[in-house]
């Protein structure tokens, strides 16, 4: 039988996915304009309910450091590039004051800043939305569901969700109504948050199509040049294989859904320690059969991210950020971690990297300028134009040799920190398309949410 934590895996996998295509027009069933319409707009949500992303993770005791490490030049002993291990949810539920900080001290000691896939880029966001645009338009509903028991447990989830949003009592039932016309991997979703106590601030937000940024999206926008390791059809490629129809609607799956939470794994990640880790999203158990789509989601996909991290760091002589889930860095014979050392580099955990670490890069070293109006760094011209560029295989930026990210002073260090809320000059439209896709990586288990 399936477990809650497999279950999870589905919902942000592909619930996201669905999210932003209605966002975008894509599927007659826009729960986030209907929700809105019912609760006064997006200033009536946020009066009702305020939307300050406070540190609510529970506190455990552990050190609370995050799961960083350098990444080592074996041959000339080097420090080239930093690694960081995600899980792909809003940094205020995983990040300690410490950790925000020594990420930060890391990023700023570094030129480029690459994630899975670069969320950042319009074009990677568009050819993305290739992949979502059939999969909506076949989505299974609450509707669809054969099972009257299991019909009737998500009825009644889903109307305790909307009960416990509506800003008063005659609003319910068109909220209810709403959630039942949702795709079945969006209604998973809500129930995965509806079910974590930590999360109750970011479902409203979800709701409102407004979501919060996931820390892989956090990383890419406080870096000076963002990048992906990871070409666009390996995603797609993923999400068509857990997509679910009518034809395929799982029982087990569904009832695993309906109690599934993300409290413990949200609080062994910001524990800071990998044995915790990997404790609790029990790898071993969940993983192992070897089957060909498990070899897609960790073994080709890792040799595809290890390919291209050994590219960026042979084309530059300055750090290099790579931001992917926890566990692709050290689980099975084809971790980062293993790929890594056969390109010729290691890996030495530094879970506190202070200022007083980091070389005092400068912008000008990076060959980028702050954009103080958007919030964001551009290539310098001269860089982008330069003689000496090599594009990364399987990555989405250009590094530049004299390329480096970080500030040039502390006002700079303030410029980069204020950009890193991601949401600079675009709408909730966008916005909301770009979250979709941070959870792609997710698979059976709630320890998707660290691939």
């Amino acid at each position: 039988m399936l477990s809650f934590e497999k279950t999870a895996s589905v919902v942000l996998a592909t619930a996201q996915y669905v999210a932003a295509g209605q966002t975008l027009q894509l599927s007659p069933h826009d729960i986030h304009r209907n929700l809105l319409r019912q609760m006064g707009g997006l200033n009536g949500l946020f009066n009702t309910y305020g939307s300050s992303h406070t540190r609510n993770a529970q506190e455990v005791d552990c050190p609370e450091t995050p799961y960083l490490w350098k990444i080592i030049e074996n041959d000339s002993g080097k420090h080239v590039g930093f690694g960081l291990g995600t899980m792909h949810v809003p940094s205020d539920l995983i990040l300690s004051d410490g950790s925000y900080s020594s990420i930060f001290s890391a990023i700023a000691d570094s030129c480029d800043v690459y994630g899975e896939i670069n969320l950042r880029d319009p074009a990677i966001i568009e050819e993305l939305g290739q992949c979502i645009i059939p999969l909506v338009e076949n989505a299974a509903t609450v509707i669809d569901i054969q099972d009257q028991d299991i019909k009737s447990a998500y009825e009644a989830k889903l109307l305790e969700i909307a009960t416990s949003v509506a800003p008063d009592e005659s609003l319910v039932d068109g909220i209810y109504q709403a959630l039942l016309l949702l795709p079945i991997f969006l209604v998973q979703q809500y129930v995965l948050y509806s079910n974590t106590p930590e999360y109750e601030q970011y479902l409203l937000l979800e709701l409102a199509g407004t979501p919060a940024s996931a820390l892989d999206d956090d990383v890419l926008s406080i870096g000076r040049v963002p990048g992906g390791l990871e070409e666009v059809s390996t995603q797609c490629a993923i999400l068509e294989q857990l997509y679910v129809t009518q034809d395929n609607l799982d029982n087990q799956a569904l009832l695993a859904g309906l109690n599934a939470t993300l409290s413990s794994q949200i609080s062994a990640y910001k524990c800071g320690s990998i044995e915790t880790m990997e404790s609790a999203f029990d790898v071993e158990s969940e993983l192992g059969n070897n089957t060909e789509f498990e070899m897609q989601l960790l073994g080709n996909r890792n040799e595809q991210m290890a390919s291209a991290i050994a590219d960026i760091l042979n084309s530059s002589n300055n750090k290099a950020f790579f931001a992917v889930g926890f566990l692709h860095w050290l689980h099975g014979d084809k971790s980062l971690n293993n790929l890594l050392n056969d390109y010729g580099y290691s890996l030495e955990l530094v879970p506190n990297y202070g200022p007083d670490d980091a070389e005092d890069i400068s912008n000008e070293q990076c060959g980028v300028t702050f954009n103080r109006t958007s919030g964001v760094f551009e290539l310098d011209e001269a860089e982008s134009q330069g003689t000496f560029s090599t594009t990364v295989p399987n990555a989405n930026t250009t590094i530049t040799e004299g390329t480096d990210v970080s500030g040039d002073s502390e006002e700079d260090s303030e410029n980069v920190l204020n950009s890193a809320d991601g949401t600079n000059d675009e709408d909730n439209s966008s916005n909301m398309f770009k979250m979709t896709f941070t959870s792609i990586l997710c698979i059976i288990g709630l320890w998707c949410f660290t691939y």
